[in-house]
């Protein structure tokens, strides 16, 4: 280890001082850059001074052009710039430039017969020349953008209109449960991958929930400057990430003052009513409820921006009041009445120090506390019945970030960057300790007994503490080379149990079925209860570093090869902050080509082959390597139960399982000692074609396979030991090397178990796309993007969390407890969406008015069938999660799709001008215009617990969102 250490930090220091004798050129990961050419009509011209000069700040970034005339100015902040020339003492006209984040704007200018600069490209009229070095898959998303177009307020939404990308299951980041990160919009699948191996960026600072992957933090909407979405074939700058990367910047102040205020109102009044689902065979209930629902939003902010010194301190400051309330009515005879009213802050200041040096800082809070009041609801008469308690539900938390970048010579770039990420994620409630948790499931629903609110609450927060340095330079003219190191060292302080300590659930039974515990049910016996205690507590790290290089080869001048690796190593650390599992050396190749095919800058053909690698969550190391205590045991019901929803149990029925006994497990039983990285290959293969300067198309290919994944998986069918429930983290599909009690005499014996006696199969995800794009930059008058993607995700394995049982223990979800489990697994997986089409745009139909639209066309989900399985022991212990329908294999996704989702969004703004220079901006957003109610998912539990065939099998449980209109008033001075 001393050796290696050694060896990584000779490599990076030679980087170090290479960097120091060299130029550099680039944009980083919160910046953009322009190129082009210098040409006359005798050819290219060299010499020339090319000048940027930021509008908003007045900071100003120069470059000569080359022997080729080409000149190239990086690391420049999203913004517009006035561009300019000389040559022989002559000044050309400024030439007006949006640089976007991550991209490249091409600005060519040409020299006329007198020796005077002239441009011919005008940006923002028509579309600049292609950016033939690019080879990734990224979407820009504007803030101009954003407030030309009708899209919900929330990052998630922005995500969506990426090609690829789908709206993942309700499970995750919905609004009716606001257990996640983000501001509960659901979240997006992007590649085929699950919803929660995305990476979130925030200027610059990976902001992503590291606890389960299940999105980022945020900041107030109207903060956002720019978001890119990158879906495929990123740099080695970006990692820990097999889904897509959410990179966002955020506002900052100007060298005017500017002051913005407004409002924002969905009522409910004016939402559309999602269904209702009958219950089979109980009437008067429900599977679902929504037709009852209620919900009305109001959010207003205040912004403020402008010079303390000008040109070389600047602010901009947000403050967001948002105000929801939100009743929810469940088909298990509950009202649940939530109010959300915390407002949200952000801050920007940027310290330019000269024109080659900055200082800046941001600092946000998404902090935020949700009340829940929890009534009894009949559903029979719609009355409500007794206050049964209230949930207070903590979210989100204070974020900082200070970044210094520094261009020290006209090559030399150097960034650092320090922040720090809090997240909140406690639930719970003052009767937790004194209401056990109890539900009702006899007669094929589910109520709740007694007085508790949260089945486990729990008290958590999550700190990230983040460090990185990243540096350019260029090597001759034909070499731009990045290379950097990131180390994060994130936290997470969980404590969790059942309400009061225990958890009872009561069942209908059929004597002669076999229970999870492997008992038969006696004759006679016709209801049981399930008895269940939980308990866990601790601190966990988890300590990430990284290593990349990067160098973009122009190998010819219509032809660049970007050829980066990047290394990871990841450290997990159990409740008694000991190494449980360290992986190091996973290197990931990143090799990209682009080539200019016309030699004009109005096409590109190009390529990109690369590794990825994805963290272990910190969620593993709190239910894999923590103190838990989880049991359960079955009893015949056979006495009263109690107001309180307890019972005094009867006879039990087998024996006890024991899932965790209360201590912190030998780091050496809980891994596989040779576990190796999870990580996924990707293949890009593009075309984009400039077509009449006014529109853009482009065909790209998109191939991805899951190789190796890391789950959690028992050794009891290869030790033959039913019941014992020993959870390995392993590489399923590979030979485990652990070490086990198997004989029970207090010691433990050393285990090597083949592939082939544990009977895992490998792990497989595979994801193909096809997306055929179309674009026309806002030209002042209209706008318009298209994209039709087809694609295709099939395997066994989803991913970190599973959709089609709603589990977000990410790593360590079901999917590999027990091989029987892994029977017909593979399949269309839940994000596999065949088809997709998505339109939007704007146009300007009068002086002050403006129209715009966004339509969006989704295949169905794969639907599919849980049961117990038939004849495995082990997997059917774990009740209805086999790809069983009553004793009948039912191969994933083979019952075919949920209906196809049609949506179409449409908005209306008047802008006014005041005489004092105010301008008055009304909006109109109107979203899924039809209130059309497709359905999204079904119950996919065939089989009860008992073994009877589920009644409510194949019902709807989620629909599209209903209509929703909302109205917008903001003035801007």
């Amino acid at each position: 280890m001393r050796l290696r250490r050694w060896v990584w930090a000779l490599w990076f220091g030679t980087l170090l001082v290479l960097a120091a004798t060299s130029a550099a050129r680039g944009q980083g990961n919160t910046a953009g850059y322009i190129v082009g050419e210098v040409g006359s009509g005798a050819g290219p011209v060299a010499g020339a001074l090319v000048t940027a000069r930021n509008v908003a700040t007045g900071l100003t970034r120069t470059a000569v052009s080359g022997v080729r005339g080409r000149y190239r100015i990086s690391a420049l902040t999203v913004g517009r710039y006035a561009v300019a020339a000389a040559g022989d003492a002559t000044t050309g006209a400024e030439v007006l430039a949006d640089v976007s984040l991550g991209e490249g704007t091409v600005v060519n200018l040409s020299a006329d017969a007198a020796g005077g600069i002239e441009e011919i490209v005008v940006a923002g009229r028509a579309l600049p020349p292609v950016d033939v070095t690019q080879s990734e898959t990224a979407t820009v998303i504007t803030s101009a953008d954003i407030a030309r177009l009708p899209i919900p307020r929330d990052p998630n939404a922005v995500a969506l209109l990426a090609p690829g990308a789908v709206y993942g299951d309700a499970a995750f980041g919905v609004s009716r449960s606001r257990q996640h990160y983000g501001t509960g919009f659901g979240l997006a699948s992007l590649g085929g991958a699950s919803v929660a191996e995305n990476a979130y960026y925030i200027n610059g600072m990976n902001v992503t929930n590291f606890r389960n992957g299940l999105g980022g933090s945020t900041v107030p909407f109207e903060f956002y400057d720019q978001f890119q979405i990158k879906t495929g074939g990123y740099s080695a700058e970006f990692g820990r990430s097999t889904g897509g990367v959410v990179n966002a910047v955020t506002r900052r102040g100007s060298n005017e003052w500017q002051f913005s205020t407004g409002v924002n109102y969905t009522p409910d009044a004016w939402r559309g009513r999602a269904p209702n689902v009958d219950h089979p065979t109980a009437p008067g209930e429900y599977v679902v409820v929504y037709e009852y629902d209620e919900k009305d939003e109001v959010e207003a902010f205040v912004t403020a921006g402008g010079p303390i010194v000008r040109d070389r301190l600047l602010i901009y400051g947000i403050h967001n009041f948002r105000d929801v309330a939100e009743d929810n009515f469940t088909g298990g005879g509950e009202l649940r009445s939530e109010g959300d009213g915390d407002g949200f802050w952000g801050l920007k200041l940027d310290w330019l120090i000269t024109d080659r040096h900055s200082l800046e800082y941001t600092g946000f809070s998404d902090e935020r506390t949700t009340t829940r009041v929890t009534f009894d609801w009949e559903q029979a008469t719609h009355t409500l019945g007794a206050r049964l308690g209230e949930t207070l539900i903590e979210r989100g938390g204070d974020n900082h970030i200070v970044k210094y970048t520094g261009h020290v010579t006209e090559g030399l770039t150097v960034s650092g960057l320090r922040g720090t990420n809090r997240y909140a994620l406690t639930t719970g409630a003052p009767s937790d300790g004194a209401c056990p948790a109890a539900y009702d499931s006899r007669g094929g629903t589910m109520r709740r007994l007694g007085c508790w609110t949260r089945l486990a609450p729990s008290t958590g927060h999550d700190e990230r503490e983040v460090t990185r340095l990243d540096i350019e330079w260029a090597v001759g003219s034909r070499h731009r080379l990045r290379f950097g190191a990131d180390h994060e060292h994130n936290t997470s302080t969980d404590t969790a149990m059942y309400s009061g300590g225990e958890y009872f659930r009561y069942f209908s039974a059929v004597p002669g079925e076999t229970l999870s515990n492997g008992a038969v049910v006696p004759a006679g016996v016709t209801e049981l209860t399930r008895y269940r205690r939980l308990s866990r507590g601790g601190e966990f790290d988890v300590v990430t570093t990284a290593l990349y290089i990067e160098d973009e080869w122009a190998l010819t001048d219509e032809m660049t090869w970007r050829l980066g690796l990047r290394n990871e190593r990841f450290d997990n650390r159990n409740g008694h902050g000991e190494t449980f599992v360290r992986i190091t050396d996973q290197y990931a190749p990143r090799i990209g080509f682009a080539w200019d095919v016309d030699g004009e800058g109005n096409s590109r053909l190009f390529a990109n082959y690369g590794r990825y690698h994805l963290p272990i969550a910190s969620n593993t190391n709190i239910r894999l390597a923590g103190a838990e205590l989880f049991t359960e045991a079955w009893f015949v019901l056979d006495q009263p139960i109690a107001e309180d929803g307890s019972t005094v149990p009867g006879e039990q029925l087998g024996p006890t399982s024991l899932f965790g006994d209360g201590t912190v497990p030998d780091v050496r039983t809980t891994i596989d000692l040779g576990l190796q990285p999870m990580y996924q290959d990707e293949f890009i293969l593009g075309y984009e074609r400039r077509v009449r300067d006014a529109y853009r198309v482009s065909l790209t290919y998109t191939h991805r396979d899951l190789r190796q994944g890391i789950e959690d998986i028992t050794i009891d069918a290869a030790i033959d030991s039913p019941g014992a429930f020993h959870y390995v983290l392993a590489n399923p599909g590979r030979d485990v090397h652990t070490f086990y009690d198997v004989d029970g005499d207090g010691n433990l014996d050393e285990l090597r178990l083949s592939a082939d006696a544990l009977g895992f199969a490998p792990v497989k995800r595979r994801y193909q796309a096809l997306t055929l794009g179309l674009e026309r930059q806002w030209d002042g008058l209209y706008y318009l993007k298209g994209l039709y993607t087809w694609s295709h995700s099939y395997g066994n394995y989803e991913g970190m969390v599973r959709s089609d049982n709603g589990q977000d223990d990410a790593g360590i979800t079901t999917q590999y407890d027990f091989p029987g489990l892994l029977d017909g697994a593979a399949g269309d997986l839940p994000n596999d969406r065949r088809h997709q089409v998505k339109i939007w745009g704007a146009w300007q139909f009068a002086a002050r008015w403006q129209i715009s639209g966004a339509l969006q066309f989704q295949s169905g989900r794969p639907r599919n069938a849980f049961g117990l399985h038939p004849n495995d022991a082990f997997a059917r212990r774990y009740g209805a999660a086999s790809f069983f329908n009553q004793g009948t294999l039912v191969p994933r996704g083979s019952l075919g799709t949920t209906d196809d989702t049609f949506r179409l969004d449409l908005g209306l703004k008047y802008t006014g001008d005041f005489s004092r220079g105010g301008t008055l901006t009304a909006r109109l957003d109107i979203f899924n215009v039809f209130d059309l109610q497709a359905v999204t998912e079904v119950d996919e539990f065939a089989d009860e617990a008992s073994g009877a065939a589920s009644p409510t099998f194949g019902l709807p449980t989620r629909f599209q969102q209903p209509r929703t209109v909302r109205v917008g008033l903001q003035y801007d001075f």
